[in-house]
């Protein structure tokens, strides 16, 4: 049920509603409004995104939207969080069963699951699109760089620093100071609440100013 006027709002198994699951730090488009974070309302398809990442940062990726698109900036968000046996999938794409490429088929991510951020829900795929509703790919342009920017300024790394050939500029990710490497071991002992790696400490206090 969704906190403010108490209309069904979900999205696959994920609980949306963050009064009557506070626990889970949601965020729905009519709260938002109502808590007066800007006049900006975050489109739905955004916060389906949103309330399917780690209770963590859904709070950091909710600010880093509203900021550029107070600049009038459209991003959305293309993926958000996904199961190991989803990268897996991702993997092979472009890779033959001994995991060669294939000559003519694009490699889609460089980890096997358990080892891509995705997993746990501490990384987000952006797209941008122009005014007329085509998709922007130039990445130092201005509305990339303000994404990437602003991320960087709350704690986020960009794949867009990495190096050629595994730079991947629409990809963000807070690793909350944690290896893949740990997060899958927290994973595989259990350390999980509500579906979500239990973070041993949290230092999210950062925020655009």
């Amino acid at each position: 049920m969704c906190c403010s006027k108490g209309m069904d709002y979900k999205h696959d198994k994920y609980f949306l509603c963050s009064k009557l699951a506070p626990i889970f730090r949601v965020i729905c488009p009519l709260h938002v409004k109502a808590t007066g974070i800007d006049s900006i309302k975050i489109s739905e398809h955004n916060i389906g995104h949103i309330n399917k990442l780690h209770p963590a940062i859904r709070k950091q990726v909710t600010e880093l939207l509203l900021s550029v698109q107070k600049l009038g900036i459209r991003a959305d968000i293309k993926a958000s969080i996904r199961t190991i046996e989803e990268q897996d999938v991702e993997y092979r794409k472009g890779r033959d069963e001994n995991g060669n490429d294939i000559e003519g088929k694009v490699r889609t991510t460089w980890v096997k699951g358990g080892y891509s951020y995705h997993n746990y829900g501490l990384a987000v795929d952006f797209e941008i699109f122009n005014t007329d509703g085509k998709k922007n790919w130039d990445f130092s342009g201005y509305g990339w760089q303000t994404l990437i920017t602003n991320a960087e300024r709350i704690g986020f790394t960009s794949g867009y620093r990495w190096a050629f050939p595994k730079n991947d500029p629409p990809h963000i990710e807070n690793s909350l100071g944690l290896t893949t490497i740990q997060l899958k071991a927290l994973y595989e002992n259990g350390k999980v609440k509500n579906g979500y790696v239990i973070i041993p400490k949290v230092k999210s206090n950062n925020s655009i100013s």
